[in-house]
């Protein structure tokens, strides 16, 4: 046999054995890639059997009709604008946006205080917003500069009479971060327009209780409560706590003065129960882990740094497409069950509460993950540090739940101080223990959110009691609410840990003070 025609055997056996490789190696990728699908097939199949679907869609709320829509009032549309680029530079509309505009908070609730009614009037009268006028009451007064307001807050509280439901919905986030910063900036300003009429209403609603005009104080706060309710399932903007205390500040002045009836604290009540913070927060994280999800799908280049080295390389060789296919629905999967262990498993959907136990400690181990505390062999580390979208999807979605549980408290006890109430009106006196008010809530104890254990409830004297949540720290302090000290002048800063949590309670306040005249 001649060099040459040993040379082309060689050349024939070396082909054969590279078209024999290559082979081989189409049939590993796709056999791992059939594995891996299937795998991710039976996750879905899993979820589905109980009722928890993967894609986002199904966790969406249903649609509400434009005539049954709060937030679909002639005024709130044109508002709430969401392409709102030349309604914010012209300055008619922008003073319809922007209600009442001087400094009257309605947070005092917190600290058992009512609205002072007075020191609005003398703010309102060195703002020029009110000519001086000693005839009139601190009340008067306050309802007299909101004139000029009267028509667009009369016109929120027809709708919500005429408007049993409410929904709006949050400007989604873009793939595109520019777009993302957009639609966040975009939704800021709705909440800052919304947070604006509802100080507006819920001032107004305090000097309607003080002028002796329940019934409007009344339709006023009814309308304060549809703005909660049609956003309680918006996750970028936060818990709207100023909408809250706009809110809840009227609700309590009436429960102090003893002066809402029983078919006001009903409806009140049938209100404050369409609020339900920590189910809403089931339905937004189920959301979130669809987009993490989905981000891995959108990103085959990074999900193959999860896999064997030389993925990498011959991804670069080969350019991307199926060979990344397997690595990237594997992650996928480790991503979901970590996901649904550390994130879902924190809120026990059965109980209505929190599991704080299990979401401190998720937090915890985030928190050394991306701390680089743990290996790199570690599932969740080898999830989250090439992709580091859900990683920090993660991370807001566990402060999410802490952050809910200050909404949802305070919820929890209106609820109850609305049943507590309408016991006394029956029997003159409040209740020995909370069961008894069982009857006024269709035959339910009020529960904690935290260790779902009834409310902590003192009766100190036939007119007064304790009612109290045991806090982030799921420790019952006897009702002793934490007060956190101001820094002094020159202090260091003092930094807190993700995992901390304050010590003490959350008690639903008392009349700090004698009832104002």
């Amino acid at each position: 046999m001649t060099y040459q025609s040993r040379l082309m055997s060689l050349l024939r056996w070396v082909l054969l054995l590279v078209a024999s490789a290559a082979t081989l190696f189409v049939v590993v990728v796709t056999f791992r890639n059939w594995r891996a699908d299937a795998a991710w097939q039976r996750v879905i199949a899993e979820h589905t059997d109980r009722g928890d679907s993967l894609a986002y869609a199904a966790h969406e709320a249903a649609p509400v009709p434009g005539d049954r829509n709060f937030f679909q009032t002639p005024l709130l549309i044109t508002v709430l604008a969401a392409d709102d680029r030349t309604v914010w530079t012209k300055n008619t509309v922008d003073a319809l946006r922007r209600p009442f505009p001087y400094s009257v908070g309605t947070g005092w609730w917190r600290s058992g205080r009512f609205l002072d009614l007075a020191a609005a009037q003398r703010d309102l009268e060195k703002a020029g917003a009110l000519a001086p006028d000693a005839r009139r009451t601190p009340a008067e007064a306050v309802l007299a500069a909101l004139e000029p307001w009267r028509a667009a807050l009369d016109e929120l509280r027809r709708a919500a009479q005429m408007r049993p439901e409410s929904r709006l919905d949050e400007l989604p986030n873009d793939e595109n971060a520019h777009q993302n910063d957009q639609s966040f900036g975009r939704n800021l300003r709705r909440m800052s327009i919304m947070e604006r009429y509802a100080n507006a209403l819920g001032v107004r609603a305090c000097a309607e209780l003080a002028a002796g005009r329940v019934d409007e104080a009344l339709a006023d706060t009814m309308a304060l409560l549809r703005f909660l309710q049609g956003i309680s399932e918006w996750e970028q903007t936060g818990v709207p706590f100023g909408l809250l205390g706009s809110a809840v500040q009227p609700y309590w002045e009436g429960l102090q003065r003893h002066i809402w009836s029983e078919p006001q604290l009903a409806a009140l009540q049938a209100e404050f129960a369409k609020l339900r913070p920590l189910q809403a927060r089931v339905h937004i994280l189920q959301r979130e882990r669809a987009l993490a999800l989905r981000y891995f799908e959108e990103q085959p280049a990074r999900a193959t740094k999860l896999g064997v080295d030389w993925y990498d390389d011959i991804r670069q060789f080969f350019g991307n497409g199926w060979l990344t296919r397997a690595a990237m629905q594997q992650n996928r999967i480790d991503f979901c069950r970590y996901y649904d262990a550390a994130v879902l498993a924190g809120i026990d959907t059965v109980a209505d509460r929190v599991v704080m136990d299990r979401s401190t400690s998720s937090l915890q181990d985030l928190e050394a993950l991306m701390r680089n505390k743990k290996t790199a062999d570690d599932l969740p580390a080898r999830v989250l540090s090439a992709f580091p979208q859900p990683a920090y999807r993660l991370l807001n979605c566990l402060l999410g739940i802490r952050n809910i549980l200050m909404f949802e408290m305070p919820v929890r006890c209106l609820i109850a101080s609305c049943a507590l109430e309408r016991y006394r009106l029956a029997h003159g006196s409040y209740p020995e223990r909370l069961a008894e008010v069982a009857v006024f809530l269709a035959g339910q104890t009020p529960r904690d959110p935290v260790d779902g254990e009834p409310l902590r409830y003192i009766r100190t004297s036939p007119d007064t009691y304790k009612l109290y949540s045991i806090g982030l720290n799921a420790r019952d302090d006897g009702g002793t609410e934490y007060v956190p000290e101001r820094p002094k002048k020159g202090a260091p800063a003092v930094h807190h840990r993700l995992t901390d949590v304050p010590p003490g309670d959350w008690v639903w306040p008392q009349l700090a003070a004698k009832l104002p005249d």
